[in-house]
């Protein structure tokens, strides 16, 4: 065979050659290339799926602590309710003259029901205006009493303008229908503001257990 019988073969060889390298460039770009970031777009994806997933979690358990945080508040703000009412009771915004008139004068009304030997007549019952010296945290209203009564329900008395809290023989006289529900409804729900007692003055009287006592007392608000 001569070489010009060769030359055709030969040329028709080459462009296969071409194209087989074209190719083997092309997979080996894939391979080596494309592949590989494929890969890391696919691992990307999953990563970004995964912290979807998380977040969707997150905010799930945000809302359900949220929930769990609101019920917990329900039950605190209705547990220290009573105490919070009280509190508002024993210092006041303002010094309510009407209430404190009437919580006192209900007061000593029904001593004598609970016990006819108990007296604490009220003869006088004065304010004085709330005042509020500069620097302080509080409002200060003085009162003047001035009263017929004895030693023991006199000593009773100054403990109910100091804590405010009816002595047990007012729930017994509740129960046995000496006084009203309604009235002990009253004394129990109304309380005094804090008190201060500044004096105490007891005149007795001559055979009599009897006692003018004339009290000054200071009671306390916010303003």
């Amino acid at each position: 065979m001569n070489a010009s019988s060769l030359r055709p073969q030969t040329k028709r060889k080459l462009p296969l050659l071409i194209w087989g390298l074209i190719l083997i460039g092309l997979l080996a770009f894939l391979v080596l290339r494309v592949l590989p970031l494929a890969q890391a777009w696919q691992q990307t994806q999953r990563e970004v799926t995964q912290l979807e997933q998380k977040v969707t979690l997150l905010k799930s358990e945000k809302e359900m602590a949220q929930k769990r945080l609101e019920t917990l508040q329900a039950e605190f703000d209705a547990a220290a309710e009573p105490f919070l009412a009280e509190e508002r009771q024993l210092l006041p915004k303002n010094f309510d003259v009407e209430k404190v008139s009437k919580v006192l004068e209900q007061y000593s009304l029904q001593l004598p029901l609970l016990d006819p030997n108990s007296t604490l007549w009220i003869q006088n019952l004065s304010f004085s205006q709330g005042r509020k010296e500069p620097g302080e945290k509080f409002a200060r209203t003085s009162v003047s009493l001035t009263m017929e009564t004895t030693q023991k329900d006199l000593r009773t008395f100054l403990d109910f303008l100091q804590n405010g809290k009816l002595t047990e023989d007012f729930e017994i006289g509740k129960a046995q229908g000496r006084i009203s529900p309604a009235v002990y409804r009253y004394l129990t729900e109304n309380l005094l503001p804090l008190a201060h007692i500044q004096s105490i003055h007891i005149s007795e009287k001559q055979d009599s257990d009897l006692i003018d006592a004339r009290l000054q007392v200071t009671f306390f608000s916010q303003e």
